[in-house]
């Protein structure tokens, strides 16, 4: 919920902190990377964005990877 706020209020570098809480939380989870992927995206980090897009890929069961990649 909290992170759709910030992405609604073009708030990316608060998204960021949020996704770096999140991912230490909970490494494994794709939507942690997805969110990551996002705000670096919105913050011109493409390296960093890739990379968290592939990782959550990566961590996806092949059903939802299947759903994001369509």
């Amino acid at each position: 919920m909290l992170a759709t706020l910030y992405v609604a209020a073009d708030r990316f570098d608060e998204l960021a902190a949020l996704a770096d809480v999140a991912r230490t939380a909970r490494p494994d989870a794709p939507d942690t990377w997805m969110l990551t992927g996002l705000a670096a995206r919105r913050l011109d980090r493409s390296r960093d964005s890739e990379d968290a897009f592939e990782t959550a890929l990566a961590r996806m069961a092949p059903s939802e990877r299947a759903r994001v990649q369509d």
